[in-house]
């Protein structure tokens, strides 16, 4: 994006925050006050609440579209807690359905004379949500060109309303959302996304995620989240953005979902007991209806024992999870058997590892777990391998001290004649060794240790390993101010035919640009 395009978007955005009580709505007080707090209940994850509250409107408003879209609006929330269940997608189908034509009879019911009232804009609006929701609906269905000719109509619509209503806020949500996942896609697949109208432009998206963020009326908190998750799992803007994530769980601290993503926040900065806390203060109550909540806090609950080297209570609590009567993503079912596996490997239960193991499927939902297995498939646990684990896992639980005195020793181990049978072994060390360094903020120790080794990278047996072991030194060459250097090792670590962690390759790509261009504003 251009420097006249960096100047301009910030005066959009002031130009609509002032600017955005002008295009009052045409629908009844009663209807928006009605609808507003329908979004109050899901916000806070009164699901109940929200449900009647969207049936009184339906009956009290039947030829308004309004209803009939957050009715299935808050059946997608309930339906992506289980996509395995038929019935429940049937009726969101049918309920999108109805929405659609609601919205296509509201519209239809305004004279030509009037086409660009806001009655008009409104009709269009709900098309365009509408038609997202079916795109969506298309998606988990598998049906990808019916989402190709849904997401287009919702593009379409949401492009219209903002072209006779510039102030409709609440378009921009969907609009930025496009704009900005769709810069992100692999390059044959953007360049098809663009021929068939799906413009990619990371920055407009973000602008435009922001603007309903300040400004909307009925979406203003879901882009208020939309775009503080972007800017801390895509961007890297950590810190920050999980300060205004803990604002809007202080405003909602009844949403278990909010409660675990902080949770999770606090799980990766290995602050372990922290999440405990969060995982604990949800209900299993949530099980009856939004069931993935519970899974997730068990998950989290787990994995945080692991990482603190509590291999037992781990175990234990995995048992429980799977014990829940939940049906559970293929992603899950794979991350369960995937430390279900480590868990048996540590404790050198080898056949009970390789049945877990074995059983992670290559799917795309499932290719991070699958890849992560393969070595420890291949070679049992052994003594140095066990020693690795537990050593990264006081490094990733802030143990930083211990850490680094074991991380030591096992290199001296290792460079004393101790063998593991896993070829892998010898590189994890060091980059175990790096990161301890890295973590400390000692980037000349790391980097030292990483310049050692990377001659040897392609020796590097594990697809996994190497692509995640060139991650971290790309980081501290990063953080070295070795731009160029660390651009080819990200290049380089794309290599890796997974989902997540290509996602985290063009994180550190968007942090090393962010670094550059700070870097040359401080030297000019």
């Amino acid at each position: 994006m251009g420097k006249s395009n960096k100047v301009i978007f910030p005066i959009i955005l002031f130009l609509h925050v002032i600017c955005s009580s002008i295009f009052a709505s045409t629908i009844p007080a009663r209807l928006d006050s009605l609808i507003l707090q329908g979004k109050e209940y899901i916000y806070q994850l009164n699901i109940s609440g929200a449900q009647k509250t969207f049936d009184k409107i339906i009956r009290t408003y039947p030829d308004y579209p309004h209803g009939y879209f957050y009715q299935a609006y808050l059946t997608l929330i309930v339906f992506s807690q289980d996509m395995t269940n038929a019935s429940l997608a049937a009726e969101l189908d049918s309920q999108i359905e109805m929405s659609v034509d609601k919205a296509n009879h509201y519209k239809s019911k305004v004279s030509k004379d009037d086409e660009r009232t806001a009655r008009q804009t409104d009709a269009k609006f709900y098309l365009g949500v509408s038609y997202g929701l079916k795109a969506i609906n298309n998606v988990v269905d598998r049906n990808y060109f019916g989402g190709y000719w849904s997401g287009r109509k919702a593009k379409y619509y949401l492009e219209s309303v903002i072209k006779e209503n510039p102030g409709y806020n609440d378009a921009y949500l969907g609009l930025g959302i496009f704009h900005y996942y769709v810069d992100l896609l692999p390059g044959i697949i953007k360049f098809i996304a663009g021929i068939l109208g799906f413009d990619g432009d990371k920055e407009k998206g973000r602008y435009e995620v922001l603007l309903t963020s300040q400004s909307g009326h009925y979406f203003r908190v879901e882009a208020y989240l939309t775009f503080y998750i972007i800017r801390y799992f895509l961007e890297g803007d950590k810190l920050h953005s999980v300060q205004k994530l803990m604002g809007l769980y202080r405003k909602y601290p009844s949403n278990a979902a909010l409660s675990l993503i902080l949770a999770y926040h606090n799980r990766r900065f290995g602050y372990m007991k922290k999440c405990i806390e969060y995982c604990e203060s949800v209900p299993d109550s949530f099980i009856t209806i939004l069931p993935q909540i519970v899974d997730i806090k068990y998950y989290n609950l787990a994995v945080s024992h692991y990482d603190m080297n509590l291999f037992e209570d781990a175990d234990s609590l995995f048992d429980v999870l799977i014990q829940l009567q939940t049906r559970k993503s293929l992603y899950y079912q794979s991350a369960i058997k995937f430390y279900k596996g480590i868990l048996a490997a540590l404790s050198f239960k080898q056949d009970t590892a390789r049945y877990y193991f074995k059983n992670i499927f290559k799917h795309n939902q499932t290719k991070y777990w699958y890849y992560q297995a393969q070595m420890y498939l291949k070679y049992p646990m052994d003594s140095l391998m066990y020693k690795e684990i537990y050593a990264r896992n006081l490094l990733y639980s802030r143990q930083f001290e211990k850490g680094l005195i074991r991380a030591k020793a096992l290199k001296k181990e290792s460079d004393s004649g101790a063998r593991s049978q896993n070829p892998n072994v010898p590189f994890m060390i060091i980059d175990l060794l790096a990161e301890n360094y890295y973590y400390q903020k000692k980037y000349g120790l790391a980097k030292q240790r990483y310049d050692e080794m990377a001659p040897d990278f392609d020796k590097i047996e594990d697809d996994y390993q190497r692509a995640w072991i060139r991650i971290h030194y790309a980081r501290c060459l990063r953080d070295t101010g070795d731009y160029d250097a660390a651009e080819k090792m990200l290049n380089k670590a794309h290599d890796l035919d997974e989902d997540f962690t290509r996602l985290i390759i063009e994180r550190e790509k968007y942090i090393l640009g962010q670094s550059k261009q700070k870097s040359e504003k401080t030297k000019g």
